[in-house]
């Protein structure tokens, strides 16, 4: 049965002047409308803006409401909206079946769109991008009441479902689904190496922040093994951020034939990524923890064969992937003998796998019939 949906995304960043950006951005939020539409569902968006407003995207209006409220314990630009009353009005307007809100950590629009939806007898779900419960008894509390409207809840790996099952009413669903998929279609191999300068191989792609969660320098001194047993491999590394680049450069420093091997290039944007997975054979990540494994998403998009630790969110990507694998967090041995068993396989092969399969799994068609059918038996 089609339902009416609104899906509310409270918080933006305010270095996005325009809707162009604004889209560019937070691409999620629009791809999984439309492909919600597709379903034969009628979407809408409220969105955090610098201004208000209403736009026609594709098939999807979207209402723009003021946020001028700093996001606390947020990024230094991000900031939600400020006055949900006139949040209120829209969806009274709107008359949606279902409110989605993308965020569980956000109390001001928890506790607005959730005593809106209870007085209006309207479903409301929400979305895990982040964020942990509070520990103080009192905000517990507060938490706990601020979700006592959600009907259902969406979680990228079982521990963060665990995490806040507790302020969740008792009869709440919880799914475990993607945060999000991927906006690529993947490249030609040829055409991306071509454009990054690439021969040989096989290629190796890295891509997160240069941050000690993410662990660069266990992978690197993985990939030295590596390059012991595969001496024409190659490793590309993007990262948006830089906290440990200084020595990563003197780790590399230090070892001149790995340093041959390995392409530091930087922060790219983000229609560039899609050239750097279409290019690698493999994608390697040495993540302690993952919310949701964005970059991970993004990889399989365009056949990477997945070579990532064994956390939550990676397994729950991973479960339905032919060739991927899995080694312990914080051991190079264990990720160049993991490498070293997926080289012995038909990369090709394992390639087109892992494409059908995040088709299958992990695509925005297969992500909003997750939700569609959640929607549809609250």
């Amino acid at each position: 049965m089609p339902l009416k949906i609104c899906l509310f995304n409270p918080a933006f960043d305010r270095n996005l002047d325009t809707v162009e950006r604004l889209q560019a951005t937070y691409w999620h939020v629009f791809r999984l409308a439309e492909a919600l539409c597709d379903l034969g569902h009628d979407v809408a968006i409220i969105q955090a803006f610098a201004e208000q407003g209403e736009f026609v995207v594709g098939r999807v209006t979207m209402y723009t409401l003021v946020a001028s409220t700093k996001v606390p314990g947020g990024a230094g630009s991000t900031f939600e909206v400020t006055d949900y009353a006139a949040g209120i009005r829209l969806m009274q307007h709107l008359n949606p079946d279902v409110v989605h809100l993308f965020g569980i950590a956000l109390e001001s629009p928890l506790r607005a769109i959730g005593e809106w939806t209870a007085s209006a007898g309207k479903i409301m779900t929400i979305s895990f991008h982040g964020g942990a419960p509070r520990r103080n008894p009192l905000a517990r509390y507060k938490q706990r009441r601020n979700r006592r409207a959600v009907h259902a809840a969406f979680f990228s790996a079982d521990n963060f479902a665990r995490q806040w099952r507790a302020l969740l009413p008792a009869d709440a669903l919880i799914r475990l689904a993607p945060e999000l998929s991927s906006p690529f279609d993947g490249k030609p191999s040829s055409e991306a190496r071509e454009q990054l300068g690439i021969d040989g191989g096989p290629v190796f792609a890295w891509c997160g922040r240069l941050h000690p969660l993410k662990d660069p320098l266990t992978m690197l001194r993985g990939f030295t093994r590596i390059i012991a047993f595969a001496p024409q491999a190659s490793l590309l590394m993007a990262y948006q951020t830089t906290e440990l680049l200084d020595e990563i450069q003197e780790f590399l420093a230090d070892r001149a034939e790995l340093a041959r091997k390995v392409r530091l290039l930087g922060r790219l944007e983000h229609k560039d990524v899609e050239a750097l997975f279409s290019a690698s054979d493999f994608y390697l990540a040495a993540s302690h923890r993952e919310y949701g494994g964005n970059a991970l998403v993004e990889a399989m998009s365009c056949g990477c064969v997945p070579v990532v630790t064994d956390i939550p969110s990676f397994r729950e990507l991973t479960r339905r992937v032919p060739g991927a694998s899995l080694y312990t967090a914080g051991n190079p041995a264990a990720l160049a003998e993991t490498v070293r068993l997926a080289l012995d396989t038909d990369i090709d092969k394992a390639s087109r796998a892992v494409k059908q399969a995040f088709n299958r799994h992990l695509s925005y068609a297969a992500l909003a019939k997750i939700y569609s059918e959640e929607f549809q038996s609250l």
